[in-house]
């Protein structure tokens, strides 16, 4: 049984994220937005509890033909993040974290390449979109949070004829 390609791309950067011991000890919320379980809308803000947070989303994907057995797939990620202040300097560590985690030698996503899919490049856009964000407390005062996004561009080779054979039934976890 295995995961749709997309699905494994997406969760090969949440593991790399999870595998950073300092990044993944960093961030409280992880919105994942599967199929099931989904806890926060995508134009909704996480809890006072969950910062600093971290969303990966999927924005665009285009795959065009390299030769007649294999594509390239140009997969856009929306990363948001937010953290529990008014700070710059924050999100740019994460951001910076988050950069080391996915491109880390031995668990980064390159490294989770496999025989249904390999990632020949990835691309990090700097945080950008620096937003404060008003926040109710548990006590009822407003306090103010700072989310920034960026984009992670993945571009993987796939061989969709060979994927069945690969990869198996499809599933929906």
């Amino acid at each position: 049984m295995s995961l749709p390609i997309l699905t494994q791309i997406r969760q090969a950067v949440w593991t790399a994220v999870e595998a950073n011991t300092q990044l993944d000890g960093l961030i409280q919320g992880r919105f994942h937005w599967d199929d099931s379980g989904a806890t926060l809308l995508p134009d909704m803000v996480p809890a006072l509890g969950d910062l600093p947070a971290l969303s990966i989303y999927p924005v665009s994907v285009a795959t065009p033909w390299l030769t007649n057995q294999q594509q390239m797939i140009a997969n856009v990620l929306e990363i948001k993040l937010w953290t529990p202040e008014l700070s710059v300097r924050l999100p740019e560590l994460l951001w910076q974290l988050f950069c080391r985690a996915v491109w880390a030698d031995g668990t980064g996503v390159r490294a989770q390449s496999t025989a249904s899919f390999i990632v020949e490049d990835l691309i990090v856009t700097a945080p950008a979109a620096f937003t404060r964000l008003p926040l109710t407390d548990d006590e009822g005062d407003t306090v103010t949070m700072t989310q920034c996004q960026w984009n992670v561009t993945f571009n993987v080779r796939w061989n969709p004829r060979t994927d069945a054979t690969l990869n198996g039934t499809l599933t929906i976890e």
